[in-house]
């Protein structure tokens, strides 16, 4: 996983490499959150929906801002944004009895 497949999946402008060098270092961050998650080591290429996780963990890395109005400016944030994206992960999890 790269960058440019974090902006596709995000929607964001591929032209734009101001970001790249941050969006790098996170993507391996949020894929040993995964990892963490679902008691289970990822390895690439990560599934896809263990993808889409990573790429919207990134972007929530800014406040998930779910909604904004430019007319006497009004500002939405989706408090459960985190929870909806760790359901992503669900169908990955596995138990952990505590031991390795």
């Amino acid at each position: 996983m790269d960058a440019d497949k974090v902006k596709i999946i995000n929607k964001w402008a591929l032209d734009d490499t101001s970001k790249d060098a941050s969006i790098e270092a996170l993507i391996p961050h949020y894929a040993g959150v995964a990892s963490e998650y679902c008691n289970q080591v990822f390895i690439e290429p990560y599934p896809l929906t263990v993808q889409e996780f990573i790429a919207k963990m990134i972007e929530f890395h800014n406040p998930g801002l779910s909604s904004r109005s430019m007319g006497t400016v009004s500002y939405s944030f989706d408090n459960e944004y985190e929870d909806k994206l760790y359901k992503l992960l669900k169908p990955y999890r596995k138990v952990s009895w505590g031991g390795k």
